[in-house]
């Protein structure tokens, strides 16, 4: 998961604020900041950009914030879809509950109005018939809220995405196995599966279970304390806590006062020794306490470059479980469930379409639909033909190309160079000429494909991580001092760019 940097993020203000207390007025201004920076980690960054982006705060008061959309179109939008979102982010950011009206032209219910007519803590949004009441609605969105514990140093709040559960988690073949093990956590927490290793691609579903495996941990057990963390998050804190004279807090918080911790992209800590230092002790401390731990990368403890020794040698303790790049039949699923959530009602044959182009990412699947949902309600248009999808989605499938290219086709085509067949570079011969031409095929998987070295190996026969290693060490070694094995590899990686 990449990081993103908010510190730049700049909010409109509006040139005559209706707040009269500067107070009040800076009060409103930070809050806001602070739910845009949880929706932009939360939304797809088509809705995001197309729909949150231009909000601006207008007034505050009674715990109501009151935000100005750009058009009625906008308004009308996020109070039917994403209501809810801004105001679990708003009681997130304000630690205590908060409402929200979204207007347009300045066109505002105040809260004086709101009081008259209700006179209790409750008012209307989008629906003129439908009273929203905060406590239900906060319970509603996260029912073990109340027992999650926050973190001690100020401002730092580790909490789950309600979105991300197992119930919204599309299962298939490429990722049985993770989910089995995440349902296999829960069961039975700190037992044999501590830690659980959740290895696979960017985009394809890991922190989605992540997040469903301590919520249906926190569902399933009262009051068990389950802390979310991405590496980054772990860093940043670590060093505030130094910085702030408050490293008991840290450790109690990561130790003593929780269940279950959950590290997102565990390999952010390459080659941050003291960050490693102080996550070996936490885990050697929750280990033998017998708590859960679940950490997720792109890559296995191995392969992390500027990781030390016996960390690696604790993230194996525990279960490696593979997500894979989802196949076609997952991918259609997804883009179906998602197109009926989105009411978008696109034909099956764009969502054949989309799932064929896009064969690896799911994030990338939800992207293109979101790019085609933003298109049809700009443009008023219902229905959407195949012709006008590929048009449309034609930029944002530009990327894909070099994706396209499977270890299938790499495969054929450096047998093919050879005059082989692509079974004889799968298979056990050991001829030279196929082990030469075996080892440039694993290379060109690894340099245009990005794939792991265990993905390598089951490929080619199913061979083992460190043979695929010395394979690659082998022919990256005869490509440096050979210039015909160059001119092979430019050859070959020309055919596939081009």
């Amino acid at each position: 998961m990449t990081s993103v940097d908010y510190s730049n993020i700049k909010i409109k203000k509006i040139t005559k604020p209706t707040c009269n207390n500067t107070k009040l007025l800076n009060f409103m201004y930070q809050l806001f900041n602070k739910i845009i920076t949880i929706l932009k980690q939360r939304l797809n960054l088509f809705v995001w950009q197309g729909f949150f982006k231009q909000l601006t705060p207008i007034m505050f008061k009674n715990n109501i914030l009151i935000i100005s959309a750009p058009s009625t179109f906008q308004r009308d939008w996020i109070k039917n879809h994403y209501i809810y979102e801004l105001i679990d982010a708003a009681t997130i950011a304000a630690n205590k509950p908060i409402n929200i009206d979204i207007i347009c032209n300045n066109k505002a219910m105040l809260p004086e109005d709101i009081n008259k007519k209700n006179n209790h803590s409750t008012y209307k949004l989008n629906k003129p018939n439908k009273i929203i009441d905060l406590k239900s609605l906060i319970t509603k969105i996260n029912s073990n809220k109340k027992t999650e514990k926050k973190f001690k140093l100020k401002g730092e709040k580790f909490l789950l995405n309600t979105k991300y559960s197992f119930n919204s988690f599309i299962e298939g073949p490429s990722n049985k196995i993770c989910i089995a093990a995440g349902y296999e956590v829960v069961e039975n927490p700190g037992t044999k599966f501590s830690p659980l290793f959740l290895f696979g691609s960017v985009g394809i579903g890991k922190t989605h279970l992540l997040h469903a495996i301590g919520l249906a941990a926190k569902a399933k057990y009262p009051g068990f304390r389950v802390l979310y963390v991405s590496a980054e998050q772990w860093v940043n804190s670590y060093i505030t806590a130094i910085r702030k004279k408050k490293f008991d807090d840290f450790r109690k918080q990561f130790r003593s006062s929780c269940d279950m911790l959950l590290v997102d992209d565990i390999q952010f800590l390459e080659g941050k020794e003291a960050s490693q230092d102080e996550f070996f002790h936490t885990f050697n401390a929750l280990h033998n306490a017998h708590k859960q731990i679940v950490v997720t990368s792109d890559k296995y403890p191995h392969e992390i470059i500027g990781f030390n020794q016996r960390l690696k040698t604790r993230l194996s303790w525990g279960l490696f479980a593979d997500i894979l790049p989802p196949e076609f039949s997952t991918r259609l699923s997804i883009l179906q469930k998602k197109n009926h959530l989105l009411g978008l009602n696109l034909s099956q044959e764009i969502l054949h379409f989309i799932a064929e182009k896009i064969p690896s990412s799911i994030r990338e699947l939800e992207g293109a639909l979101s790019r085609l949902f933003s298109y049809t309600h700009l443009i008023g248009k219902k229905s959407l033909t195949l012709s006008k999808a590929k048009i449309y989605l034609a930029p944002f499938l530009k990327k894909f190309n070099t994706i396209l290219i499977s270890s299938h086709t790499i495969c054929k085509k450096v047998a093919l160079y050879y005059k082989l067949q692509c079974n004889d570079l799968r298979g056990k011969c050991r001829q030279k000429q196929v082990v030469l031409a075996r080892h440039i095929a694993m290379s060109l998987c690894r340099s245009l494909l990005n794939l792991s070295l265990v993905e390598i190996g089951m490929f080619f026969g199913k061979r083992h991580h460190s043979t695929v290693s010395a394979s690659l060490k082998k022919i990256n070694k005869i490509r440096n001092t050979n210039i015909s094995i160059q001119s092979v590899f430019r050859h070959l990686e020309k055919e596939f760019t081009d």
